[in-house]
């Protein structure tokens, strides 16, 4: 009797699902990789802007509480030098010495376009009222910012208790807080946090 000797070895349907299984491995492989190294770019991203946002925070938070509750005198009127609305806030700030400068100084935070900005100027007290120049000096403290809106808390002058403003202009005193909210237009970021900061409210007139 006869018969047919099978040699050991893959067939090619053996071979192609092989090939198919392996291919079909590193497929898989591939995406969880990439999802791992983009997720991981993703969080390594919204951690910096988290630290962005603390460091910005933290600022203006030293720089609205370092606000000078000094007065002007405008129109035989005795007036704060702080003026604010919703999108635009200016006051005087004690700025830190250091070679050629220092001392008191115009602050101004405001929405250009998509960035919020602060500008400065020097002052020595010798003009009342906010007026900038394109020299003075202006630093960019968020970008990608879609709108601000500045809130103001303090009494009338003949109601008991303080309330929200949305301005606060030619008064005799600070407001007793001062907020500020900020939308992104990147929603898919951090949420900005209410910042509320009390300025200093002990009188120092000039």
């Amino acid at each position: 009797m006869s018969g047919v000797r099978r040699e050991a070895g893959l067939t090619l349907i053996e071979l192609v699902t092989a090939l198919s299984v392996l291919a079909l491995l590193a497929a898989v492989l591939t995406g969880v990789v990439r999802t791992g190294l983009f997720g991981g770019d993703r969080v390594e991203r919204t951690a910096e802007r988290l630290d962005d946002l603390r460091q910005v925070q933290r600022f203006l938070r030293q720089a609205i509480e370092s606000a000078r509750p000094l007065r002007w005198s405008i129109d035989n009127r005795s007036l704060a030098a702080f003026e604010g609305d919703e999108l635009t806030l200016s006051f005087v700030a004690t700025l830190p010495p250091w070679p050629g400068r220092g001392g008191n100084a115009l602050v101004r935070l405001r929405l250009d376009g998509d960035r919020l900005v602060i500008d400065r100027r020097p002052t020595a007290g010798e003009s009342a009222g906010f007026s900038f120049a394109t020299t003075d000096e202006r630093d960019v403290l968020l970008q990608g910012v879609a709108g601000v809106r500045f809130a103001y808390f303090g009494r009338d002058a003949n109601a008991r208790e303080g309330r929200w403003h949305r301005t606060w202009r030619d008064r005799h005193v600070l407001p007793d807080l001062v907020r500020l909210d900020i939308a992104y237009r990147d929603r898919a970021g951090p949420p900005w946090p209410s910042l509320v900061v009390r300025p200093q409210l002990d009188p120092a007139p000039r």
